[in-house]
């Protein structure tokens, strides 16, 4: 646990109150998590669904007499790309190793220590967790946005692809 400078005028009443706004925070965090949490596995389901959809077209258009390689392409292509940002939704959803607050009681045994010094501890252990928190949050969101930026690849892409082939035909 990190080691803070406490100003001397802190009395019990005021760190008291420090871990409950930590504790507070540490709640609104957590709200933060199971929403995202919600969404991504959401949005996730849907590329997947998606995904799949565009490999059953491929697979019917490569039925036809004269399947047409270029629109085989672009709905593969297109179904590539909302399949990997199906993955990257699903891994924003499950943020690992996300701290809960407190600290573990086992480590307060055998030690002389006063209430001012435990409600120290677990502000001092509130910190770190929030900004772990808050780290692991950044990162998910950084995953999901990158399924949104794939979902966009997933229409462009294959546009182009289409475009391109059109010119040649």
């Amino acid at each position: 646990m990190t080691e803070f400078e406490w100003p001397p005028s802190v009395q019990i009443n005021e760190a008291r109150e420090i871990v409950r706004l930590g504790e507070l925070q540490m709640e609104d965090i957590r709200e933060l998590a199971i929403s995202g949490d919600s969404r991504a596995g959401t949005i996730s389901a849907a590329l997947s669904a998606v995904a799949a959809g565009l490999v059953a077209a491929a697979v019917a258009v490569l039925q036809l007499k004269q399947p047409n390689i270029a629109s085989i392409a672009a709905l593969l292509c297109s179904a590539t790309f909302f399949a990997t940002a199906a993955g990257f939704a699903l891994g924003a959803a499950f943020p690992s190793d996300f701290g809960i607050r407190g600290f573990d009681p086992a480590k307060l045994i055998g030690l002389d220590v006063n209430e001012f010094q435990i409600v120290k501890w677990n502000a001092e252990a509130l910190v770190e967790t929030i900004a772990h928190n808050t780290e692991k949050l950044r990162q998910a969101s950084d995953r999901f946005r990158l399924a949104y930026f794939l979902s966009a690849g997933a229409i462009a892409v294959p546009a182009l692809i289409l475009a391109a082939a059109s010119c040649f035909s």
